[in-house]
């Protein structure tokens, strides 16, 4: 397919939610997620993208997402602000790591936000 035809098309939340499982994602996993949904096309209701990947593993599983911030590497003394400082990976890692229930790692180059029932534990 063509970039054009992939911006011509949408995608809805069911549409995600069939296609994570029938890849393999089900309920109570732990997901390592790193993507590049652009190439998907527009996405109905934007936020559906994080939506789905939780409404697939549901209450007991974990969805997790690289949170790096690459601009504190020239920093002698990075200051790490694991609240404040956005994600340099991507839309759905930066909607995993402004989730109200997310938990962040503190690395300041390669941190990771987890939300879910193992998310204490994955971030460390």
């Amino acid at each position: 397919m063509s970039e054009s035809t992939f911006k011509e098309r949408t995608v809805k939340r069911a549409a995600i939610v069939e296609g994570l499982r029938r890849v393999g994602l089900n309920e109570n996993d732990v997901v390592l997620v790193h993507s590049a949904m652009r190439t998907i096309g527009p996405i109905v209701n934007e936020p559906v993208r994080l939506w789905s990947l939780l409404e697939v593993v549901g209450t007991g599983g974990t969805v997790v997402a690289p949170v790096f911030t690459f601009r504190h590497e020239v920093d002698s003394e990075p200051i790490i602000d694991p609240a404040n400082d956005h994600s340099e990976m991507g839309a759905i890692s930066e909607a995993i790591r402004l989730h109200p229930e997310a938990l962040r790692s503190l690395a300041f180059r390669h941190s990771f936000a987890a939300i879910g029932r193992h998310a204490r534990v994955i971030p460390k």
